[in-house]
């Protein structure tokens, strides 16, 4: 048995209606309305209205069948599988500010937490069983909700694999970069100060002061490329 969750959250244009279409024609579609554009609260809603215990997590456009198929093989010895666009098989095609930025969040909460992970964006393989019981305490509502939610399932004992993965960018955000890369800056700082739990010991408030800067210098330099053309 399987079935599909189409967790829509706060679009403005017609994709709840083509969603609810799709859930007439098909049986096995569901469709799940939120009114807030937040992409944590979408990922939650679908893990607690999802009847299965595996669970496969792609955004609409970032999906592989490959990775599926090798991932669900994986599931019979792990908790966790996800698709890394860090990996050094990997073939990350998107511009150089986005993919240090990746780097940048990928170093600072392996250094923070311990984590095995290089990736918690992106695809996913889950046991629904290994998440419920952490949801409650994932206090990140947006774009690092499931950072969040896949260190606290870590630190719990759930085993994680990886497998690398294939991208490019084929259309530009929808949402302004300077207040996308604020939202994301603040998230992220909450984050690594959240009470998650660590794999290893660390004093980590010292690592947090030499990379935030990094972490600003990246989307300052994405800011000027991105308002440098206008200015012209």
């Amino acid at each position: 048995m399987y079935e599909i969750i189409l967790s829509e959250n706060g679009s403005t244009d017609s994709t709840l209606n083509l969603a609810k279409r799709l859930a007439r024609k098909y049986h096995f579609v569901r469709v799940i309305h939120s009114d807030a554009p937040s992409y944590g609260q979408a990922f939650r809603r679908g893990i607690y209205d999802a009847e299965t215990n595996t669970i496969v997590q792609f955004d609409l456009d970032f999906w592989d069948v490959d990775f599926l198929t090798k991932a669900l093989k994986l599931l019979e010895r792990y908790d966790i599988v996800l698709g890394s666009k860090n990996l050094s098989t990997s073939g990350d095609q998107r511009s150089l500010g986005r993919r240090m930025t990746s780097k940048v969040i990928e170093i600072l909460i392996r250094l923070r937490f311990g984590s095995v992970m290089t990736d918690t964006h992106g695809l996913k393989v889950l046991k629904r069983s290994k998440l419920l019981m952490q949801l409650p305490y994932v206090s990140c509502p947006n774009h690092f909700f499931d950072s969040e939610l896949l260190l606290r399932a870590e630190v719990a004992g759930s085993k994680v694999a990886e497998l690398p993965v294939s991208l490019r960018e084929i259309r530009a955000s929808r949402f302004s970069f300077f207040l996308r890369s604020r939202d994301v800056a603040m998230e992220l700082l909450q984050l690594v100060a959240s009470d998650v739990g660590s794999l290893h010991v660390i004093r980590w408030w010292p690592v947090l002061s030499r990379l935030t800067p990094v972490f600003s210098m990246v989307m300052s330099i994405g800011l000027v490329k991105k308002l440098l053309p206008r200015i012209k």
